[in-house]
Formats: C-alpha cells, sequence, structure tokens
C-alpha cells in the first residue's frame, strides 16, 4: 500500500479517495473533536508508517501546487490522527488546509484552537476559539475553552464573560460555576466566589476541589477554622492530594502560631 501511495502522481493523489478508504479501514475519521481523539494503540507499526507515508505524500503534493490539493475529508483525518500522536505543529497545519478550503466550520477553527493550547500557543487558541464563536455562539465548548485560555492569560474580566454566557444558558453547569468562583477570587470578590462554590458543594458535596477552594478563599478571608475544616473536608476525599495536605499543614501551623503569639 505504502508504495501504491508512493507512487502516485500529483494529480492521481489529489484526486483518488483510495487513502480515505485506507484510512478508514484503519478505524480513523473525520468526524471528531481533538479533546476525544486519543493514541490508538491497535494501529501496528506497520499501519502507523502507512497514514505517515500519506501525510508526507499529501504535503508534497501542496507543496508542488501551492494550494490545499486534496480532499478536505482527508485532511480533517490527518489533523486527528497527527493529534492523537501528540504532533500539534503538523495537526495545526492540517487544520489550516482545511480552513484555506471552508473557513466556516466552526468545529476546525475549534480544533485547532486545542491544538494550539497543547502548544501553549494561547493567544492564537483564544483567536481560534473566538472565530468558532463568530459561526455559532451556542458553541458551549468553545466558550468554555475559551474562558480556560483567557483565565491562564490572566484576562479575568473576559474569562468571567465567558462563563456567564455559559451559566445563561445551562445554570447546571458546575464546570463553568467552578471556574467562574475561581475567576471572581482572583478578582477579590470573595464572597461571590463562596457564594457559587457553596452552590456545588450542595449539588455535589463529595467535590474535592471546591472545598479545597471554599477553604483558600476563606483562608484570604482570615476566617482560619473554616478554611482549615474546608482542607479537612476536600482531604476525606482525596487524602492524598499533597497541595492540599500542604496547604492543610500550613494553615494548622498558621493558627497555631497565632495562638502562642496571643498568649
Amino acid at each position: 500500500m505504502m508504495m501504491f501511495i508512493q507512487s502516485m502522481s500529483g494529480e492521481q493523489f489529489r484526486n483518488t479517495t483510495q487513502h480515505i478508504d485506507m484510512m478508514e479501514n484503519l478505524g480513523l475519521s473525520d468526524d471528531f473533536g481533538l479533546e476525544d481523539v486519543e493514541t490508538d494503540a491497535k494501529l501496528s507499526k506497520e499501519q502507523h508508517r502507512l497514514v505517515d507515508t500519506i501525510i508526507l505524500r499529501a504535503e508534497e503534493v501542496d507543496e508542488y501546487y501551492d494550494e490545499a490539493c486534496c480532499n478536505e475529508k482527508l485532511y480533517k483525518m490527518l489533523a486527528a490522527y497527527l493529534f492523537s500522536q501528540n504532533k500539534h505543529v503538523k495537526a495545526v497545519d492540517m487544520l489550516d488546509q482545511v480552513l484555506s478550503l471552508n473557513d466556516r466550520d466552526e468545529k476546525i477553527w475549534y480544533n485547532k484552537g486545542l491544538a494550539l493550547e497543547q502548544m501553549d500557543r494561547l493567544s492564537e487558541a483564544a483567536d481560534s476559539f473566538r472565530m468558532a464563536l463568530n459561526i455559532d455562539e451556542n458553541f458551549f465548548d468553545a466558550r468554555y475553552e475559551l474562558g480556560m485560555c483567557l483565565i491562564d492569560l490572566e484576562m479575568h474580566t473576559e474569562a468571567l464573560m465567558a462563563f456567564e454566557v455559559i451559566l445563561e444558558k445551562d445554570p447546571d453547569d458546575l464546570d463553568a460555576l467552578y471556574q467562574k468562583a475561581i475567576i471572581l477570587r482572583e478578582l477579590r470578590k470573595f464572597n461571590r466566589a463562596l457564594e457559587a462554590l457553596d452552590i456545588i458543594i450542595e449539588k455535589e458535596p463529595d467535590d474535592t476541589d471546591a472545598w479545597f477552594s471554599k477553604g483558600k478563599t476563606l483562608a484570604v478571608l482570615v476566617r482560619e477554622e473554616e478554611a482549615l475544616s474546608c482542607f479537612e473536608k476536600a482531604l476525606e476525599f482525596d487524602p492524598d492530594d499533597q497541595e492540599i495536605l500542604d496547604a492543610r499543614n500550613e494553615l494548622r501551623q498558621r493558627i497555631f502560631e497565632n495562638t502562642i503569639v496571643k498568649r
């Protein structure tokens, strides 16, 4: 098969669908979200080499014609495969080829954003998520990822707006509510952060992250005994979490030292 692919002329390669059939037979698909793609351990070394040969041939043909020459479906399949192999730069290249053929596909912009996130190219990732939302403002996965990028970029006010839009549509989205609480704490709106965390804890009382975040927020407010109680609660559900253990022990030491000073 590899010899067959390599022997094709550029014109034959760009017009055939045989390479797509080959990849479908390997279980690869163009209907994907990159967050769901995992390395396919079922592929043999020979099958990996076949896909790598198709990728190389596609790159050669595109370079020869100086444009995206192949089938849009092929580029999508190759992007998914490359992402699964942690080859994010090449995955973005393939997605850019799709966008050169059709830049009104919000899922491709979203997938490009996910790949850029993996490379810590957060500003570019945020722009890709914004492009997806320009096409479909109700694409809430894209809005969520935009919010996450903006948190990492310390653009907290814009990030807060992203999660609030999600919560307007779905008030029970606890992931979005948790991120909103984290942002509110960063913005020093501690009481609002606590309100959000209390809602999460009421609905999911075993949520370790919510208990831990509530403890950290209370510690900032110097409500130390309450904070300690939250850390202890978080450790009930995850007793080996080193970050929580460190925070609990540090707070215990602070409370002890404050008690000594008062004496």
